[in-house]
C-alpha cells in the first residue's frame, strides 16, 4: 500500500458531532467552531505552538460583515477546507436584481494547514455576472498564554511587539514577539526564567496590497464578472529566538509534498499492512481499526524528537501534545505489530533524560524517567516544574519492558545495547525509592506542586476505599508490582542474551518473589480479586 492516506472501502462513515474542527501536526494545533472561527472566551479555541496560545481570536470579514458559512471539512488531520458566501454589495446591478447570497454569491474559500504554524490559502471567487468590489477583513489577536491561564487566569506578563513591513516586493510582514522572565524559587531551585515566543504572519502572492492596523489586515480586492483573487498566509512560529520551518501546502509556494509529509508517508509505507476478504465476522472490523490507529499515531507525531531510528509521539490532541513517558512507552510497545519504529524513536529519547540529581521540587532522583515535557510558558517559565517532571513510577517501570519487546519483535542486540544503561537505571531507581519496608513499589510526592498519585491512575481523587473516602499516600498500586515484575522478568531475559547472567538471574529471581508476595498480599479471597492497592499503613 503506497501513498499518504490509507485506503478504505467502507461506503459511509459516521462520526460524533461536534462544536470543534481541530487540526494538529507536531506541536502545533489550530481549534475552532465549526465554520473555522476562534472565539476568545472559548478556552480550548485557539492557535497554539509548543503549548502556547497565540492566537485567541480569528475570523474573516466581507464587506464589514461575517460571511454566511456554506461548508467545511478537515482534508486531514493537520489540514481543513472551507466556504463562505455573500452577495456582492452592488447585487441590484445583477440581471435578477437579487441580494441572496443563495442565488447571487461571491464566495471565500480558505484552506489551511498546521506544522510548526499555519497556512492559508485564501481565495475569492465572483460567480455574478457582474464586476464587484470587496473589502476583505482578517481579524485576528495575540495572547501568549499557557492552556492552565485561560482556564484559569493569567500568571505571567511579559512584553508584547509587533512591527509592520514590506521585506521585498509583494511580501508583507507582521511580526510579533512576546518576552516575559520570572524569579522562581521552589524548594531550593532557584533562578530566572526567561521565555522569547513570537509568531510571524508573511503574506505573498497576491495583487492587492494589504494593509495592517490594530490586529487587523484589509485587503481591498476587484473582482471582474466570473473573476478570482488569491492570496497566502503564512503564520511563522518563533521559539526561543529561532524561527520554526513552515510546511506550506500550497501550489503557489511549492510543489510536492512537504518534509513532514514525506516522514510521514515513510512511515505508512514501511508498517504492516492487513488485508482480509470480506467477511460476516469481526475480521474487516479489526483490520479497520488497526488501519485507523496506523494513521493516528502518524498524526501524533513529535516531529522534533526524530531520530535516526525512529520517532516519538504526543499523548493526545489538542490538550497533551507534549511527551509523557509512560503514554508513549505504553503506546510504542502496544504498536509493535504495525511497526518498531515508535518503540525505537522512545527508548532513543527517553534513555537520554534520565534525572541525575535529586530534586524534590521536580519529584526527580537518579535514574528515574521523566512523566512529562511541557513547552508551555509556565513550564518554561518554570513558575510549575513541568517543563521536566518525574512524578510518576509507571514511566520507570515500562522502560525496560518497552526495551525488551523492541528485543522480542527485532532480535537487534547491537542497537539495545545503547539504551540498557538507561533501563538498569530506571530498575535501580525503583528498588531504591520505591520499595519500601511494606516490601512493595510505593509512591510518594515530595514536590509542593507534584501529582499526589503517581501510578496509571493519577488524578488526584482516583484511589479510594470501598467508601470513596481518599487514600493518603504512599500508595501502593497492583498494577505497579505486576509492571516491576513484567520489568524484572523480561529484561532479565535481555541481559541473558547480552552475557550478563549473574545481573538475569538476580533480576528473574527478584520477579519471581515479588510474584509470591504480590499474590500473597492482593489477593482477596472472599471478593475473588486481587485489591486495587496498599495504603499508607500498608493495608
Amino acid at each position: 500500500m503506497t501513498g499518504s492516506q490509507p485506503s478504505d472501502r467502507d461506503l459511509a462513515k459516521i462520526r460524533p458531532r461536534a462544536d470543534t474542527i481541530q487540526l494538529s501536526r507536531g506541536r502545533t494545533a489550530f481549534v475552532s467552531d465549526q465554520s473555522g472561527v476562534i472565539h476568545a472566551e472559548e478556552p480550548i479555541h485557539g492557535l497554539c505552538l509548543y503549548e502556547t496560545r497565540v492566537l485567541s481570536g480569528y475570523r474573516w470579514l466581507m464587506n464589514g460583515q461575517t460571511p454566511e458559512f456554506s461548508c467545511g471539512s478537515n482534508i486531514f488531520q493537520a489540514s481543513w477546507m472551507g466556504y463562505y458566501i455573500q452577495a456582492p454589495k452592488n447585487c441590484k446591478e445583477t440581471p435578477t436584481g437579487e441580494c441572496n447570497p443563495l442565488q447571487e454569491t461571491v464566495e471565500l474559500r480558505l484552506k489551511r494547514a498546521v506544522g510548526e504554524g499555519m497556512h492559508e490559502d485564501v481565495q475569492l471567487t465572483n460567480h455574478t455576472q457582474i464586476a464587484t468590489t470587496v473589502k476583505l477583513e482578517l481579524e485576528f489577536k495575540h495572547q501568549f498564554v499557557s492552556r492552565e491561564e485561560v482556564k484559569n487566569g493569567r500568571k505571567q506578563h511579559g512584553q508584547l511587539e509587533s512591527e509592520w513591513s514590506k521585506p521585498q516586493p509583494n511580501v508583507w510582514e507582521l511580526m510579533t514577539e512576546y518576552r516575559a522572565e520570572n524569579h522562581y524559587n521552589h524548594q531550593g531551585n532557584e533562578g530566572t526564567a526567561k521565555l522569547h515566543r513570537g509568531i510571524k504572519l508573511r503574506i505573498e502572492n497576491t495583487t492587492s496590497a494589504p494593509e495592517y492596523s490594530d490586529n487587523r489586515i484589509c485587503f481591498h480586492v476587484k473582482l471582474e464578472a466570473h473573476g478570482k483573487w488569491r492570496d497566502c498566509l503564512s503564520w511563522l512560529g518563533y521559539i526561543e529566538g529561532r524561527l520554526l520551518p513552515l510546511a506550506a501546502d500550497c501550489p503557489l509556494i511549492h510543489s510536492g509534498a512537504s518534509e513532514w509529509d514525506e516522514r510521514r508517508i515513510r512511515f505508512f509505507n514501511s508498517a504492516t499492512v492487513t488485508t482480509v476478504p470480506h467477511a460476516d465476522d469481526l475480521t474487516s472490523v479489526v483490520n479497520r481499526v488497526l488501519r485507523r490507529a496506523r494513521v493516528d499515531l502518524g498524526d501524533l507525531r513529535l516531529y522534533d524528537l526524530d531520530g535516526p531510528g525512529g520517532f516519538t509521539v504526543a499523548a493526545g490532541v489538542p490538550t497533551y501534545m507534549e511527551l509523557f513517558g509512560r503514554d508513549t512507552e505504553a503506546a510504542s510497545w502496544q504498536a509493535s505489530m504495525l511497526s518498531q519504529k515508535l518503540m525505537r524513536g522512545t527508548l532513543d529519547v527517553l534513555s537520554k533524560l534520565p534525572a541525575s540529581e535529586k530534586s524534590d521540587w521536580r519529584d526527580a532522583e537518579p535514574g528515574r524517567i521523566p512523566h512529562e515535557m511541557h513547552t508551555d510558558p509556565l513550564a518554561v517559565l518554570n513558575y510549575s516544574p513541568q517543563a521536566l517532571y518525574f512524578g510518576s513510577v509507571s514511566s520507570c517501570f515500562l522502560f525496560p519492558i518497552c526495551l525488551a519487546e523492541f528485543w522480542h519483535w527485532t532480535g537487534d542486540l547491537n542497537c539495545i545495547r545503547g539504551y540498557v544503561d538507561a533501563a538498569m537505571g530506571s530498575l535501580k531507581w525503583a528498588d531504591t525509592y520505591s520499595l519500601d519496608s511494606t516490601h512493595f513499589y510505593r509512591y510518594q510526592t515530595h514536590s509542593e506542586q507534584g501529582i499526589k498519585n503517581q501510578g496509571w491512575k493519577d488524578s488526584k481523587d482516583a484511589i479510594v476505599y470501598p467508601d470513596a473516602s481518599q487514600a493518603e499516600t504512599p500508595i501502593g498500586t497492583c498494577e505497579m508490582q505486576t509492571f516491576m515484575y513484567v520489568a524484572k522478568l523480561h529484561f532479565s531475559e535481555v541481559l541473558w542474551w547480552l552475557g550478563e547472567t549473574d545481573a538475569a538471574r538476580r533480576l528473574y529471581q527478584e520477579a519471581e518473589e515479588l510474584k509470591s508476595r504480590f499474590n500473597e498480599k492482593f489477593w482477596m479471597e472472599e471478593e475473588g480479586y486481587y485489591a486495587l492497592g496498599i495504603d499508607s499503613k500498608g493495608n
